[in-house]
């Protein structure tokens, strides 16, 4: 790939570690873009290699829209990618720097040490905002304009968190599909191969963690959940998207029940939301989620964990539950396919707030008012 056109200072450089599916990348690969539209000469730096559907469908449109984007060396982060990253960084000679996930704070400090000349930010996508002992180390010594919190539960706790300035520039969804309505629904499930009259509820997220118990999507709760549930009908089904080192020991653990089928990564993410009955989302922490976002935005009635950073959804369309309890979701399952919920009039509304747009300007007015500071 090319460098941006417009070196010399000027250039926008955002870094991610790899190319697959999450809110983060999903966040990332949009603003990306919606800054090149913007006028603005951008470019993505990718730590790894490692890539799925989604992120080969990022890496495409990306081609497409003619923004240059470049991958590092290995599947691993480790010594090669800093110094891959470092000569990048040369190459391109970018006015501002802006780092996403947790392991770029620490090849950016590596490759850059003693100091680099670019404007350096970046964006904390989760209240988790602890991360390993070097990720902890490089945080504390890369020297930031300003932090952006996704959310303002994010924002509060990295006021104390974390050096520096803190802005809170919430999250937002580039929403190019429609509200969901009936008719919507059924060419959605038409296109899938869904059973047209059944009940589909929907999830969305990685199955990654240390220990199944410390998943941050909380599935394992959720498959309990769903285990336990009586619907009194026999047409109700359970579908996960996403993938993750504890997805295999999940599918197993419920091998049995045919109603529930993982689906592993798509591309196709919103065709599944407007197909949806319902979408659960029992987190144990989040940022702002984009696929809380999109699934509110596309008006499918949703069951959320009551934790700040979903409540700030504001979604009149949701039933809540405590995080980690499966009696209280096992219920609210319940009670979701029983009375069949319509979609939420207050969707279009609600896109108004979480487009794109105000995400992008914020992140451009930021970038204008520390040019000055």
């Amino acid at each position: 790939m090319s460098t941006p056109d417009s070196t010399g200072g000027d250039a926008i450089v955002h870094v991610i570690g790899a190319t697959i599916a999450g809110g983060a990348e999903t966040f990332v690969g949009h603003l990306v873009e919606a800054l090149a539209a913007a006028g603005k000469p951008v470019a993505l730096l990718v730590l790894s290699n490692r890539s799925d559907t989604a992120g080969d469908t990022l890496r495409r449109r990306l081609d497409g829209a003619g923004i240059p984007w470049f991958c590092g060396p290995g599947y691993r982060v480790g010594a090669a990618t800093v110094r891959w990253y470092r000569r990048k960084l040369r190459e391109i000679n970018p006015g501002i720097v802006h780092l996403h996930t947790p392991n770029t704070e620490q090849v950016h400090y590596l490759a850059t040490w003693p100091g680099h000349p670019a404007r350096l930010f970046r964006t904390l996508h989760s209240t988790m905002l602890k991360t390993n002992p070097l990720g902890r180390w490089a945080m504390a010594r890369n020297r930031m304009q300003a932090s952006i919190a996704c959310g303002t539960e994010v924002a509060q706790l990295a006021r104390t968190a974390v050096k520096g300035a803190v802005a809170c520039i919430p999250n937002g969804v580039a929403f190019h599909w429609p509200v969901q309505n009936p008719e919507e629904k059924l060419r959605a499930r038409l296109r899938l191969g869904l059973e047209a009259q059944a009940w589909h509820c929907l999830s969305v997220g990685r199955f990654s963690a240390d220990r199944i118990e410390a998943l941050p999507k909380a599935q394992d709760i959720l498959l309990q959940a769903w285990r336990g549930a009586r619907f009194g009908r026999d047409d109700v089904f359970l579908h996960l998207l996403g993938d993750g080192n504890r997805r295999a020991s999940l599918e197993n653990s419920v091998k049995d029940i045919a109603s529930i089928r993982f689906q592993g990564v798509r591309a196709d993410v919103h065709d599944w939301l407007l197909a949806a009955d319902c979408f659960v989302m029992p987190s144990r922490y989040e940022g702002l989620p984009i696929a809380g976002i999109e699934a509110v935005g596309t008006g499918v009635p949703c069951i959320f964990s009551d934790i700040a950073p979903l409540r700030e959804l504001a979604c009149a369309n949701a039933r809540w539950v405590p995080p980690d309890e499966v009696f209280a979701l096992r219920e609210a399952l319940q009670a979701a396919a029983a009375q069949c919920v319509e979609a939420g009039a207050d969707a279009e509304d609600f896109r108004r707030r979480y487009g794109l747009g105000a995400a992008v300007a914020g992140y451009i007015g930021l970038y204008e008012t520390c040019r000055h500071v």
